[in-house]
Order: C-alpha cells, then sequence, then structure tokens
C-alpha cells in the first residue's frame, strides 16, 4: 500500500485491518496501486454503496481514482472509476 505525498484525506485511516468481516472499500489510485482512505466498515452493502454514493467527490479530490467494494477480503465488484464520464 502506497501512501499519497501531500494529500490529505478527509477523515482518512489506513486500510490496516484487512481481514474484517463486513463491506468496505479498497482505494487505488490511476495506476491501480493501493492508497490511504477512510476505513469505513458496513455490515450491508447498500450501505457501502450508499456510503460511496455521498463521499465518492471527497476521495477523488483526495487522490482516490478507483475504488473496489470487498466482502471481508473477496471483491464484490471493482475496480470502478471515481472520475466522471467524458461527454
Amino acid at each position: 500500500m502506497r501512501r499519497l505525498t501531500g494529500v490529505t484525506l478527509p477523515f482518512c485511516l489506513a486500510n490496516e485491518r484487512e481481514s474484517d468481516v463486513g463491506y468496505r472499500w479498497r482505494y487505488q489510485d490511476s495506476t491501480e496501486v493501493d492508497v490511504i482512505g477512510p476505513d469505513e466498515r458496513f455490515d450491508e452493502q447498500a450501505d457501502a454503496e450508499q456510503w460511496l454514493e455521498e463521499n465518492w467527490p471527497d476521495l477523488l479530490d483526495g487522490g482516490v481514482d478507483q475504488v473496489t467494494l470487498l466482502d471481508g477480503d473477496t471483491p464484490v465488484y471493482g475496480p470502478m472509476s471515481l472520475h466522471p464520464p467524458e461527454q
């Protein structure tokens, strides 16, 4: 995992409890290197998705380019870009 230099993510914590159960997001930069982001855990997939819907602009501003939803250590879907589609 790589730390972004010169970037302060809001509510930033390291994702170091990789094996905890529950849904969480894996944060990556544009080169698919894991980066530090909020260490939020959710009991339900819908709660994780709602949280991302509300917080993706802050993540993008903080240097996160894409996310993957995990259930424990198992990917559910992703990586998914946080960048808006090109017009």
